[in-house]
């Protein structure tokens, strides 16, 4: 199987695309190295086997899908079996965000001052979809690398069960680098109230945001955009239609997967920042 360090420019199929539509024959295995993810699917009669597995630290950034290919063998995979029946041999991958919000941990205490405004880029864990192109049907819907749990809120009994990554929001977008099992989003914040601001923890509400690729296949959620008026008042949400500027040309791939009425967006989303029990 080639390999490919993912950088943005590059990479087997359109770009760095690992997502697509296949066909898959009775007999045939394909391969899908997703970063961390190594991911086998054969088709056999009346059958789908799906095979996975973590690869070892430092091969992150590795992207390669060969079709065919062999299964693995002696290997310590997880395997699911499926009943797919005869002739549905048209599969789909699909890129997808989190099920639960994913928050954000600075490394170092982050200010931004009254009057200024930052951009901020995070990194968003990826799952993938496993579907029966001729019916619909998913069948996996698993993160490429399960993110640790953590709880966000202002005490143990106020708050919501999210996601923790270890990734730090970035100001300079060259900084992030792109990883395949990770899209980027965008924060844009703008603080008008007369103290500064303390972006401490970010919980990105993953389940209510879409999903764009770029040309390279570059994964971006949709922009948050968070306005601080008032010091006494929380900060207003909205989201932006697509992702900022410097993703470049990118089109929809994937919606939320909760919607949110337009009344309550603030509500949903006005949680962005917050600090942790102790």
């Amino acid at each position: 199987m080639a390999e490919i360090e993912f950088d943005g420019s590059s990479g087997p199929g359109a770009g760095n695309r690992w997502w697509d539509q296949f066909h898959l024959r009775p007999g045939t295995t394909g391969h899908w190295r997703v970063g961390p993810l190594r991911l086998w699917i054969r088709r056999d009669p009346r059958e789908l086997w799906v095979a996975r597995e973590t690869a070892p630290e430092g091969e992150e950034d590795v992207l390669a899908v060969e079709i065919p290919a062999r299964a693995p063998a002696g290997s310590r995979a997880s395997v699911t079996r499926y009943a797919v029946r005869e002739g549905h041999d048209i599969f789909r991958l699909e890129p997808a965000l989190a099920d639960r919000p994913v928050v954000v941990d600075a490394e170092h205490a982050f200010f931004v001052p009254p009057g200024e405004e930052a951009i901020l880029y995070l990194s968003a864990p990826l799952w993938y979809r496993l579907r029966v192109a001729q019916t619909g049907a998913i069948l996996e819907d698993v993160p490429l690398r399960r993110p640790s749990d953590t709880w966000f809120g202002p005490t143990t009994l106020t708050g919501e069960l999210c996601y923790a990554m270890t990734t730090s929001a970035q100001l300079d977008l060259e900084s992030l680098p792109p990883r395949p099992h990770c899209a980027v989003s965008a924060v844009q914040v703008h603080n008008g109230g007369t103290e500064r601001l303390l972006l401490e923890k970010m919980k990105l509400p993953a389940p209510n945001l879409s999903l764009f690729a770029t040309p390279a296949g570059l994964l971006w959620t949709e922009t948050l955009h968070v306005r601080h008026e008032e010091d006494d008042q929380p900060a207003t949400v909205r989201l932006g239609g697509g992702p900022p500027a410097a993703a470049g040309p990118a089109e929809p791939i994937a919606g939320p997967r909760q919607g949110l009425r337009k009344g309550i967006v603030v509500e949903a989303l006005g949680t962005l920042f917050g600090r942790q029990p102790g």
